[in-house]
């Protein structure tokens, strides 16, 4: 009996501890959300007054990692993800291929 006592309040503390450091975590992803937000774009500065990131430079500096110049429109997310797809492709064909030759070479 004390067993299972002891069983119960360890899953109960096992429980509270993972609660608490996800509770943290989502904290900590709310604020680093809201702290990287920049205001609606307007009408006057070149916006669509939707979204504010939208490849458009802020301030002259680009808010993604692409290093394009101030002013230049980024790719939407879909040709991102079909750019990703591709090399993603291009690379398992590579070493597929890379596979196919290493075992001709090795067969007699």
């Amino acid at each position: 009996m004390l067993k299972a006592i002891f069983g119960f309040v360890g899953v109960l503390l096992v429980l509270a501890i993972v609660g608490s450091l996800g509770k943290k975590q989502l904290q900590a992803i709310s604020q680093m959300e809201t702290s990287t937000r920049v205001p609606s774009a307007t009408a006057s500065d070149g916006g669509s007054g939707g979204d504010p990131v939208a490849g458009k430079a802020v301030g002259g500096a680009r808010l993604d990692a692409f290093g394009a110049t101030a002013g230049a429109d980024m790719p939407s997310a879909q040709a991102q993800i079909q750019g990703v797809q591709q090399s993603v492709r291009d690379r398992t064909a590579d070493a597929l291929q890379q596979g196919m030759q290493r075992n001709q070479h090795a067969q007699p």
